[in-house]
């Protein structure tokens, strides 16, 4: 079921999350059974229950299901292309071929009350999350944007 912002949004309403790290591989043209169940864990951690079928070229054809308070089932479908699930092993030395993002090295825990509660001031980690980034990444602009799901990476 779509909502009504769905008919103008580009996405159509068809949106899911593209896991941010990429699976090395040997060959990206021909994804292996441990390849392919490697990737569906990655969208599976993005996307939780969601269902991950791949097609012949190894693009992730990514389901979900979403229950709105009234008891009502929004799915969810959307094509994840391969070049943004997996990087060639080859890729590996070549500096030119790397993200452009550099990730922390440790995580930020921000506290599950926090977290859960709809009305929690996330400004102080918000703050701790963008010095982190920043940090590893210098000179570059860093935006923290509002994640509206609770510790069970649920959506509010």
């Amino acid at each position: 079921m779509k909502v009504d912002g769905d008919k103008t949004a580009v996405s159509g309403g068809n949106q899911v999350n593209t896991p941010a790290d990429r699976v090395v591989v040997e060959n990206s043209e021909a994804l292996t059974e441990d390849n392919k169940n490697a990737i569906k864990a990655k969208i599976q951690a993005v996307n939780p229950g969601a269902e991950v079928v791949f097609d012949a070229k190894g693009n992730a054809t990514v389901t979900s299901v979403e229950t709105k308070e009234d008891g009502t089932k929004v799915y969810k479908t959307a094509t994840i292309p391969v070049a943004d699930l997996v990087k060639a092993k080859t890729d590996l030395a070549d500096p030119a071929k790397q993200d452009a993002v550099n990730k922390p090295a440790d995580k930020l825990v921000i506290a599950p009350e926090l977290v859960d509660n709809p009305d929690a001031d996330l400004s102080a980690s918000k703050d701790a999350i963008k010095a982190a980034v920043e940090a590893v990444n210098p000179g570059s602009t860093v935006v923290v944007d509002e994640r509206k799901c609770n510790s069970n990476n649920e959506r509010r």
